[in-house]
């Protein structure tokens, strides 16, 4: 079992299997992400970003490792690439210093326990791409995604396993799966997407890495 690290006078760490840490400021890591959140958002004015949170859920690190082995043993490539996810941010993890219970918070739902199939197309009447979870290389399109209290935002900056892609640039709402001999689905913008994005069917394909907290004037309700 991976243990938690040491906590800090500004971290925030829950429980055995699952914790936040609060990276500081002035950190390389902080920094970076900084610089990554910035580059990756192309449409409108870039928000400040508030707060960083490193995840840390052993279960979900598990489940990935495993995914990533089976991905070798079959011949898909093994690569990982960290793209965003919008979700719903329900309370201030920096102010209580702790996840809470609310159901319809996915920031703290996913942070702890990983992606659930079962709450698939929640708040979403229509995907593109079929049922599956979603998420983009660009924070901005991510951004519409996000639904929070007044203008506190949040989203998940996640490691991803994509292995063999297969590509659309149409609408594939049918889709419960990837196409026979592929592990993933990627939207290429140009016919119906402004933007890409990637679909992943199986929730062991995605880690939580980090929680980006800013603040963003904009939806107080997810897109569809």
């Amino acid at each position: 079992r991976r243990p938690l690290p040491d906590r800090g006078p500004d971290d925030v760490i829950l429980g055995q299997m699952f914790g936040f840490v609060k990276l500081k400021s002035a950190s390389t890591k902080y920094k970076q992400i900084c610089a990554k959140f910035r580059k990756d958002w192309v449409k409108g004015q870039c928000p400040d970003v508030d707060h960083i949170l490193e995840v840390f859920c052993n279960k979900a690190k598990k489940r990935w490792k495993d995914h990533r082995a089976k991905l070798a043993s079959k011949g898909s490539p093994t690569t990982v690439e960290q793209h965003y996810h919008g979700t719903a941010i329900k309370c201030n993890l920096v102010v209580t210093k702790s996840a809470c219970n609310d159901s319809n918070c996915g920031i703290c739902g996913i942070s702890q326990k990983g992606f659930d199939e079962k709450l698939i197309r929640k708040n979403i009447t229509y995907q593109r791409l079929g049922n599956g979870f979603y998420l983009a290389p660009n924070s901005s399109k991510c951004h519409d995604y996000t639904q929070g209290t007044h203008t506190n935002r949040a989203m998940l900056l996640c490691d991803v396993l994509p292995g063999k892609k297969c590509t659309f640039t149409t609408d594939q709402p049918h889709l419960k799966a990837p196409p026979d001999g592929h592990d993933s689905v990627y939207g290429k913008p140009g016919v119906r997407l402004n933007y890409p994005e990637i679909v992943l069917y199986k929730k062991a394909s995605i880690l939580p890495r980090y929680v980006i907290m800013y603040t963003k004037d904009g939806i107080e309700k997810i897109a569809s």
